[in-house]
């Protein structure tokens, strides 16, 4: 049986189509990161970026910033999320966090149904910003992202807002950059926190590779068919 050289001009033409297009996914990016969580009386409608007027409660260490809870959840389960790495220490370094505090920091009523606190946590770290490349961050309530010490738009949210993302795309590369990373979680649960950032560009997902093979073989089949009808 001989193939026509139009199919495989088809299936040359597909083949650079999957190349040239490949589909990029967002992933979770592995960062060791330093965290701190404070209380703030009251219910804020913006997010604090330094630590004066908030009561200090202790801190953590995780492997990423992928934190996402549901009703009822606690911020020991918050914080678990982000792939804890370490205890919960509190102000001198030396003793967890008590439980009974875990339980309460992530907002809680107080009289007449108001919240009587919020929590906010500062997450602080380097990383490797990449120029023209979009990172985002999908964060409920409040969130600052500061890089060497200089506020990004567009994250400079208020709070409280449902769960949403916001991107940012450096207009060039940040090696190392100090990251300041602070989020409010106000409101109640459930809270939502992920900084995510695309791949290299140039490798294709593997998505790209099926759908390739799914199409030449559509075509051989077709092409099967019609010469042996």
């Amino acid at each position: 049986m001989k193939t026509s050289s139009s199919f495989w001009r088809i299936a040359r033409a597909v083949a650079v189509l999957a190349v040239s297009t490949p589909a990029w996914a967002d992933t979770i990016e592995p960062i060791s990161i330093t965290g701190k969580v404070y209380r703030e009386p009251g219910h804020f409608d913006y997010t604090p970026t330094s630590s004066a007027g908030l009561t200090y409660e202790g801190s953590f260490t995780a492997s990423n910033i992928n934190f996402n809870t549901g009703k009822g959840t606690t911020l020991d389960d918050f914080l678990t999320f982000g792939g804890l790495t370490a205890n919960f220490l509190n102000g001198t370094g030396t003793n967890q966090i008590g439980t009974s505090v875990l339980s309460s920091l992530m907002s809680g009523f107080g009289l007449f149904g108001f919240y009587s606190y919020s929590t906010v946590i500062e997450i602080t770290g380097t990383f490797t910003f990449q120029e023209g490349t979009p990172y985002t961050i999908t964060h409920d309530d409040g969130v600052v992202l500061k890089v060497n010490g200089s506020e990004i738009a567009p994250f400079d949210l208020p709070a409280p807002t449902p769960a949403e993302v916001s991107s940012w795309t450096p207009s060039s590369t940040i090696t190392n950059g100090s990251v300041d990373l602070w989020y409010m979680a106000t409101a109640g649960n459930p809270e939502v926190l992920q900084f995510t950032d695309p791949p290299a560009p140039g490798v294709p997902e593997p998505a790209s590779l099926v759908l390739l093979a799914a199409v030449l073989g559509l075509l051989g089949l077709t092409r099967l068919r019609k010469t042996t009808v």
